[in-house]
This record gives structure tokens, C-alpha cells and sequence, in this order.
């Protein structure tokens, strides 16, 4: 960096090249699943090299890794965050943002799918996607709020996103069989305050 702060444009170089790698890891894991995704795929889609991939991971599960910290995570975060934010645990608004939650596992549900084969392959992911969740937990607050103990809410909601996140993956994958209002209603029991 520079004495103002700003990157050098060998800092800039860098830093592009793995937004390039990581852009073409997660395309690629979610068109061929983890098993099927190999690093020459993911640098040929990023127009570089296998050693310039080693220089940003050290194999291809650092790079998933990076896309679901830096790409998935923080758009299903945005989700349980909106959600926690409105304050609004009620019958109609826990199936507004279930039914939200559930476009997004529409059109994201390849992750699902690539998580769980990576985390069959590669066993010490499940600690770090388990990580991942209770991030989510801790950042809701309000929602937690609403139970008489942090440890009874803290498990509570960890369990409801478990559960949310294997059913969904149902759903995106395999297509549950029951109506997507049925499921909505079905998946509010659990996350509805009264």
C-alpha cells in the first residue's frame, strides 16, 4: 500500500487476479459440483495459471472455502440479517421471508449441493459450513431475543437453519413433493414467535 492508503498497482494486479480466480471457482463449482471441479478448470476460466492459483490457494478446497466465506455466505447471511433487522416474527412476515429465502435456493441451489460433496470429500469443512451457520445465529439478535435463554435460542435457531438449509436443498435439487405454499407454511412453524 501505499503512504495514502491506496493499493499499488501490483496490489491492484493481485487482487484482481483472484477476484478472477475466485469468480471462476465458484462458476465452476456450481455448474460441475466439487468432485468434478478441478483446478485447471478454474484457472482456464480465469485466464491464468496453475501457479498463480497456488499463490491465492493452496489447493481447491481453500478456493471453495473462499467462495463460500467471501461469495455465498454473505449472500445468505443478508437473508437471516433482513430478517433479524425487521423484527417481525409473525405468521405473515416469517413466510415473506421464507418465501424469499426460498427464491434464493431456486436459483443458488447448486451450492447446496456442491457444500455437501465437498463436505462428504473433505470432512473438515462440515466444522467450518457448521461455523458458518452459528455466525448466523450470533447475528440474530432480536430473533434470539424472543426465547426466555440465550442457550434455548441459540439452539433453537441453529437447528431451524439447519433444518432449513437440508430441506431447501431438497427442494432446489430433488423438488419436494408438496407446493412451494405448503412448504412455506410447513417451514414457518418453526421460525414463527407468537
Amino acid at each position: 500500500m501505499t503512504s495514502n492508503g491506496r493499493l499499488t498497482l501490483r496490489q491492484e494486479q493481485q487482487a484482481d487476479t483472484r477476484r478472477r480466480l475466485l469468480q471462476a471457482a465458484h462458476a465452476a463449482f456450481t455448474e460441475l459440483g466439487f468432485t468434478a471441479t478441478t483446478i485447471e478448470r478454474i484457472v482456464d476460466r480465469a485466464n491464468t495459471s496453475r501457479a498463480t492459483f497456488y499463490i491465492h490457494f493452496k489447493n481447491k478446497t481453500e478456493a471453495l472455502l473462499a467462495t463460500w466465506q467471501e461469495v455465498d455466505l454473505a449472500d445468505v447471511g443478508q437473508l437471516f440479517r433482513s430478517f433479524d433487522e425487521a423484527g417481525d416474527f409473525s405468521q405473515p412476515a416469517v413466510c415473506e421471508w421464507l418465501d424469499k429465502f426460498i427464491a434464493y435456493w431456486e436459483h443458488h441451489g447448486a451450492v447446496g449441493r456442491t457444500a455437501l460433496q465437498a463436505m462428504a470429500f473433505e470432512p473438515e469443512l462440515n466444522s467450518v459450513f457448521l461455523a458458518g451457520m452459528v455466525n448466523v445465529v450470533d447475528d440474530m439478535e432480536k430473533y434470539r431475543s424472543t426465547f426466555e435463554n440465550d442457550e434455548l435460542a441459540r439452539a433453537v435457531v441453529l437447528t431451524n437453519i439447519i433444518e432449513l438449509e437440508r430441506v431447501l436443498y431438497f427442494w432446489s435439487n430433488d423438488h419436494l413433493p408438496c407446493s412451494r405454499e405448503t412448504l412455506i407454511n410447513a417451514l414457518a412453524r418453526n421460525w414463527v414467535v407468537a
